[in-house]
């Protein structure tokens, strides 16, 4: 089935979140984060391994529990191994992750990468 979006559903709210508008996601433990666009925090209990059915090729899975959305980025800079979205939002990788995931992008926006369902290995 195709999604696009995330349900999200906890004690006080639930919800659907649009794919298109996800920066990224984050698992801490046993809570999943969902951060948007317009700077939106949703989350909810459990782990990445719930929502990866929702998730297409534009999410990059950059360290153990995030999954950064491509298409979101518009600045990777070198020197301090930052990531900027469209949104203003920074976020930081060690060197070698970064360099993944640098990589990665720079398939995705050379359009080397088509947009389609994850799929499980």
């Amino acid at each position: 089935m195709d999604y696009n979006y995330i349900p999200v559903i906890n004690r006080s709210r639930s919800t659907k979140v649009p794919t298109d508008s996800i920066v990224l996601l984050k698992n801490d433990k046993k809570r999943l984060t969902i951060n948007t666009e317009d700077n939106e925090e949703y989350s909810m209990y459990g782990g990445l391994e719930n929502v990866e059915d929702y998730l297409d090729t534009r999410f990059y899975p950059c360290i153990k529990g995030t999954y950064l959305n491509l298409a979101k980025i518009v600045d990777m800079d070198v020197r301090y191994h930052e990531i900027t979205f469209e949104n203003g939002y920074k976020f930081y990788l060690g060197r070698d992750s970064f360099t993944r995931t640098r990589q990665r992008y720079n398939a995705y926006i050379r359009g080397l990468i088509p947009i389609k369902k994850l799929s499980k290995n």
